[in-house]
């Protein structure tokens, strides 16, 4: 589950670093969408398993995958300016 969550949450960072890049005044909410997307991970893989909700990812996966996640949000809108320039 740790790996698919890390996964998820890489994803979703680079979504929205690109999306950063291309809409900047969406900048303003990027993080609470990696938040977002950290709590609907676990709440539809709590009701598909049946588990209860903070059991399913430990925190320091969470904080590793808030890290990744943002790290990306950061790193890619400014990859894409400069390649822009």
């Amino acid at each position: 589950m740790t790996q698919a969550f890390i996964v998820f949450i890489a994803i979703v960072g680079a979504i929205s670093g690109v999306v950063v890049a291309q809409y900047p005044a969406t900048s303003n909410y990027a993080l609470l969408w990696i938040l977002i997307a950290m709590a609907v991970f676990e709440a539809i893989v709590g009701a598909m398993r049946g588990i209860q909700l903070g059991t399913l990812v430990t925190m320091p996966q969470r904080m590793l995958g808030l890290a990744i996640g943002v790290a990306l949000l950061m790193v890619i809108p400014m990859l894409m300016t400069k390649s822009a320039a």
